[in-house]
């Protein structure tokens, strides 16, 4: 064995033992072995061929590892989709029970208004044929040509809720069908990659309690079931608001137009 004085280089392996940049060695065939004070490296000669092997190997580890990474990736993200898609189907299914509820409501809306008005237009008639000065029973007059604007509100409210309710529900429906693909797939990429997972058994036991799950997942059987119920009924409703709006717009606006006539006419 030839002692070794060694300099320059080998810098970083004077580093690595925390000593000065000198370190002494020895060669033995394709084995060096330096020291400094009582730690020792050795390094060994390797061919070419050796060498990209080594390289090899280090890649198929490091594919294996990506493939476990993205397997596990792959379920949380099917869980956190269809998590939220779970909330988003019972926030429709309760803001579409509140439409069907408020059916009613809208028709009593343009009722009450019909009333209103109606009073008003047989109060202000007799007063205005008498000749009495119309600042006396304006009032009515003016709150009935002011809600014009609080009619065309709530026609438009009601137009645009139906497109509203037609873009949800095509969003809420390609989402669905979305995640029912989404988790076997993510099953299938776990499946593929717990062989190479760095605890094989735990992976597997994951998989097996995975699989177990309905074939939906991670998606309530149930909130999609009470979505689909309920989408029928929504689109009645709402399609019984734009009717009641129309003819209930139509009917305001013909007598609020009989109470502009008086309220003109007796200036």
């Amino acid at each position: 064995m030839i002692p070794l004085l060694v300099y320059g280089p080998l810098v970083g392996l004077a580093e690595f033992f925390g000593t000065s940049t000198n370190l002494v060695g020895s060669l033995s065939g394709g084995t060096l072995t330096l020291s400094a004070g009582n730690q020792t490296e050795v390094l060994r000669e390797t061919s070419q061929e050796q060498y990209d092997a080594v390289l090899a190997g280090l890649n198929v580890t490091g594919h294996h590892i990506a493939t476990v990474r993205q397997a596990v990736g792959a379920v949380q993200e099917a869980e956190a989709n269809d998590q939220q898609l779970n909330a988003d189907l019972a926030k429709y299914i309760s803001w579409g029970q509140e439409r069907i509820n408020h059916v009613s409501g809208v028709r009593n809306w343009y009722a009450d208004r019909e009333t209103r008005y109606t009073k008003c237009l047989q109060t202000i008639r007799p007063l205005a044929a008498q000749g009495i000065p119309s600042w006396r029973w304006q009032a009515c007059a003016l709150a009935v040509e002011n809600d014009k604007y609080y009619r065309d509100q709530e026609t438009q409210s009601i137009r645009a809720l139906q497109g509203k309710n037609q873009d949800t529900i095509a969003g809420l429906d390609a989402r669905v069908n979305a995640a029912q693909h989404q988790f076997p797939k993510a099953l299938d990429e776990l499946k593929s990659a717990c062989p190479y997972a760095k605890d094989v058994g735990a992976c597997e036991k994951e998989l097996q309690k995975l699989t177990s799950l309905p074939p939906d997942g991670f998606l309530d059987t149930h909130l999609i079931a009470s979505y689909r119920s309920i989408v029928p009924q929504v689109d009645a409703a709402i399609s019984a608001d734009l009717q009641t709006a129309a003819s209930g717009q139509t009917n305001l606006a013909n007598i609020a137009d009989e109470v502009e006539k008086v309220y003109r006419s007796a200036r």
